[in-house]
């Protein structure tokens, strides 16, 4: 496999996961974003599940109106990765090799442990209001991110966010204390998707996927109470008078 995957003109990009067990089964699934608004575009036809729809055991913090959005964005965007790797057990160990536009990643891993990295790319671009502020991570996807590599990231990524809010004029916070919050409701919003999905028996790697997501959100929170201190060797060139 090619280590770069070209975008079909400026209209996408493209991102690939391939599950290859150990008996050969391979299972492929590719994921377009709209290059412009990065939000995921999926091939869906026909009726949607009934577990999608927005009123259907919808998150407590949910801020959108059921009677303007018929389903649950996220819910929606899980459908097709679901179904996909619907024929794979949650604890079979796999060679997943993850496709970027700038890479190839190949590891050795569980198939939930794939189906929650390929989850931390399609949730940020689900259209989830949640989410969202996750999308800029999303476009330069780092798959099964350490939480140290995680924390530089959503670190690096607040601070550019409030960088561009102070030029247009608004309120910037340079302390982090926003992050909380966005992590708070993240939690929210898992618990809520794991009972989701749980109405759907056929769907339990995407809820073990769920579950991990949960737990690596759960320990990066405690990163937040001081998240620049474990970095501060590592920029010390910057800090001298």
């Amino acid at each position: 496999m090619s280590t770069q995957m070209k975008t079909s003109g400026k209209s996408s990009i493209r991102f690939e996961y391939r599950f290859q067990l150990s008996d050969d089964r391979t299972s492929t699934f590719r994921i377009k974003l709209d290059a412009e608004t990065l939000r995921v575009r999926t091939g869906i036809k026909g009726a949607l599940p009934a577990w999608t729809r927005l009123d259907f055991k919808q998150c407590p913090n949910c801020p959108l109106d059921a009677g303007v959005n018929s389903h649950c964005p996220l819910a929606v965007s899980l459908i097709e990765p679901i179904e996909s790797l619907s024929g794979l057990k949650s604890y079979d160990k796999a060679k997943i090799t993850v496709t970027t536009p700038e890479r190839t990643t190949g590891i050795r891993a569980t198939v939930q442990e794939g189906l929650s990295a390929m989850m931390g790319l399609i949730m940020p671009t689900s259209g989830c209001p949640h989410t969202a502020y996750f999308r800029p991570m999303a476009r330069f996807h780092l798959p099964f991110a350490t939480e140290s590599e995680t924390l530089y990231r959503v670190a690096s990524m607040y601070l550019m966010a409030q960088l561009l809010r102070r030029e247009k004029g608004l309120d910037a916070d340079f302390d982090l204390s926003g992050l909380n919050p966005i992590y708070d409701n993240i939690r929210i919003l898992n618990k809520a998707m794991v009972t989701r999905l749980s109405a759907a028996s056929e769907l339990d790697s995407a809820i073990n996927a769920v579950v991990l997501l949960d737990q690596f959100a759960a320990n990066f929170t405690y990163s937040l109470d001081d998240p620049l201190a474990a970095f501060e060797g590592l920029f010390s060139a910057y800090l001298q008078d």
